[in-house]
């Protein structure tokens, strides 16, 4: 994986959504509000919704086998070692 980019919070949510059920569980988030974003931003259904999370967690899985490093490149010196 290379690069990163700007997005927003609920689309920061979708991106680590294992991280927003968590929140979603302490009470800290509205996991449907999340979901609807998503529905919203893609113009898709709840089943379609369901069909691209199944997916996205066997993506999550299969690439949890690997060791990974992270190289910010040019970026590097904007972020401290303890937040990389």
């Amino acid at each position: 994986m290379t690069g990163f980019r700007a997005i927003c919070t609920m689309c920061h949510h979708l991106m680590h959504f294992g991280r927003a059920k968590m929140l979603a569980s302490e009470g800290h988030l509205d996991l449907e509000a999340v979901v609807e974003h998503f529905m919203r931003v893609n113009g898709v259904s709840r089943a379609e919704f369901d069909a691209h999370q199944t997916e996205a967690f066997a993506t999550w899985r299969e690439r949890s086998k690997h060791q990974w490093q992270t190289d910010l490149g040019e970026w590097a010196e904007l972020v401290s070692e303890d937040t990389a």
